[in-house]
């Protein structure tokens, strides 16, 4: 994945936050997407934020928003494919959904509170792909470059969810898919060792607290 749109991915978790305003041909995909806007800006230009202590509150408080606006369950089942899905028990499936969403969020949170530079997100369509399904397209701008972003969403109990996203044509979740694909095809390597080796990521960031 070339650097610059790993780093995009890297904060875009976030970058829903920092819509600007919505275009004409907005519909309730788009508007589902800008729900989290008003508190997430508020929350990131808090000059009150300072201390480690601080910073850990602002990242766990931008989480907590964040969290509603993605289908975490579907993107944890997404990231693993059908074939390895089938291989967890029911309890190793929620198990595993617990560890990788809270390691997405100790990852990404962390990235756009050290790396949002006053980008600039603009909506600018949305594609119907079904009754359920849209793709809400974006730019970010970022000085004089501009990136296209695409943010799937599903409609489910309600409500518009974002359950991958697309910088520059890489997924969010094939990413992910390779590598636990990759891992898990190796004989000795088992869905409880998956979630295993999450758990070790989540360490270094646990024992800081």
């Amino acid at each position: 994945m070339k650097r610059t749109c790993l780093t995009c991915l890297l904060i875009l978790m976030g970058l829903i936050m920092f819509g600007a305003p919505l275009a004409a041909v907005a519909g309730p995909a788009t508007e589902a997407v800008r729900q989290p806007i008003n508190d997430g800006i508020a929350l990131l230009r808090d000059q009150a934020v300072e201390t480690d202590d601080q910073r850990r509150e602002q990242a766990d408080r931008i989480w907590e928003i964040l969290s509603q606006a993605f289908d975490l369950k579907l993107i944890s089942a997404l990231a693993l494919g059908s074939k390895s899905w089938k291989r967890f028990s029911p309890a190793e499936r929620a198990e595993f959904i617990d560890v990788f969403t809270r390691l997405l969020g100790n990852t990404y949170i962390t990235k756009i509170q050290g790396e949002y530079k006053d980008e600039e997100v603009l909506f600018v369509g949305e594609e119907v792909v079904s009754k359920k399904k849209a793709v809400v397209k974006t730019i970010i701008k970022r000085q004089d470059i501009e990136i296209p972003v695409n943010f799937k969403v599903r409609f489910k109990k309600g409500e518009w969810k974002v359950y991958d996203i697309n910088v520059e044509g890489i997924g969010l979740v094939l990413n992910y898919r390779r590598q636990f694909n990759t891992f898990l095809s190796k004989k000795e390597e088992t869905p409880g060792s998956l979630i295993t080796e999450l758990k070790g990521k989540l360490e270094p960031k646990a024992s800081e607290n």
